[in-house]
């Protein structure tokens, strides 16, 4: 990792925004822990999926999906379509914007429009 430290540092900054990190197939969240730490420190409010293996889109998988989601105000779509195959997406909110400060406006002098 001290190879690539560089390219690292200059990832995007967070804002503060969701993100929920799945395990490869096969794997857990204990694999995704470096990554996880890595985007925490970016500024980003991550979580794992804690759903322990990754056994792929198992109904069991699928409904904890939704659940887990559900905690942190996302929600999952599955799109089943006969001998096509299944689609499954994730959506987290962003957090709120924070204001835009505007500058003081600054007075019109005598002569000026």
């Amino acid at each position: 990792m001290l190879a690539v430290s560089p390219l690292l540092l200059r990832a995007p900054r967070g804002d503060g925004h969701q993100v929920l990190v799945l395990p490869g197939l096969l794997a857990e969240d204990a694999s995704t822990a470096t990554m996880r730490a890595y985007l925490r420190a970016l500024g980003y409010d991550v979580h794992g999926w804690r759903l322990g293996r990754n056994l792929g889109p198992t109904a069991a998988i699928l409904t904890g999906m939704r659940e887990r989601l559900e905690e942190i105000n996302g929600r999952l779509a599955i799109e089943t379509e006969p001998g096509g195959g299944t689609a499954v997406s994730a959506t987290v909110p962003l957090p709120p914007a924070a204001p835009i400060q505007l500058p003081p406006p600054v007075p019109a002098t005598a002569g000026q429009p």
